[in-house]
């Protein structure tokens, strides 16, 4: 049955024991490739999906959808594990087939029309997954598991190393213009300040002894909030790392200083 309410697709109505279900083409133009999303980052109206299948891009909010891949973009791999992008400048992370091993960046000045594979050794080999990227001012960090943090200024990429603690995830703060970049590593969060060099003990713990949290930050988010006296909103989400502590996340409203910390176990996904 041709849907005509859907451009370009197929529908099929089944009909069960348990009612009618409705099955739809579509094909490559209209949705994101790969089941598997890895990472997701919003631009203004773009969305890009990190997948096992390729970095999906959608221009209009999932109206369309374009997958750049090996075959067409020379990536090294189609398991992207990171992605980043403000305006023309687009980042991605890669990882083996296996997922052991990290196969280094590529990345784009000229909004996805050319890319340039880029694979610094802290972001190859095994357990140097590119796992996260950010984009600062006019600055490219990846955080890389074993292989700790790196950061470059752009176009020219040179990189340099921020820290070498495992690493896992960042957060710019302010989001666009910041000031701070946070790194999620095994021990806590470690604040790097972008106009000088790291301060010194600029590592601290997610919440208290008390709260049994994990401190393996995998993941990190940041949100203004209406308060006129208080710090915009960070979020953590954090894991065991080996040393004990469980699941779960917090929030901060002081920069890291104080957190609320969620009083339910979470899985491990």
């Amino acid at each position: 049955i041709v849907d005509s309410t859907r451009p370009e697709s197929l529908a099929v109505w089944a009909g069960t024991a348990y009612g009618l279900n409705k099955f739809v083409f579509l094909n490559d133009t209209l949705k994101p490739k790969g089941y598997v999303f890895n990472d997701i980052h919003i631009d203004g109206v773009r969305l890009y999906a990190a997948t096992d299948d390729g970095l999906s891009r959608t221009p209009d909010r999932g109206g369309s959808w374009r997958t750049f891949n090996m075959a067409s973009d020379g990536f090294p791999s189609n398991r992207v594990i990171s992605t980043a992008a403000k305006g023309d400048t687009i980042w991605a992370g890669f990882e083996s087939d296996d997922g052991a091993s990290g196969l280094g960046l590529a990345y784009s000045y000229n909004n996805r029309q050319s890319w340039t594979v880029n694979q610094p050794p802290q972001a190859t080999y095994i357990d140097r997954r590119p796992v996260a990227i950010a984009l600062t001012r006019g600055e490219v960090w990846v955080a890389c598991e074993d292989g700790g943090v790196i950061y470059s200024s752009m176009p020219t990429i040179e990189w340099e190393s921020a820290i070498g603690i495992i690493s896992y995830s960042l957060l710019p703060v302010p989001a666009d213009t910041a000031h701070t970049v946070y790194m999620g590593t095994n021990v806590g969060i470690y604040a790097w300040p972008v106009a000088g060099p790291p301060l010194p003990g600029s590592t601290f713990p997610v919440g208290v002894e008390a709260d049994t949290l994990g401190q393996r930050v995998v993941a990190m988010g940041y949100q203004n909030t209406p308060c006129t006296t208080c710090a915009p909103a960070i979020w953590a989400l954090c894991e065991n790392n080996g040393g004990g502590g469980s699941s779960g996340f917090a929030l901060s409203y002081d920069e890291g200083q104080t957190w609320d910390v969620s009083g339910r176990r979470l899985g491990v996904s």
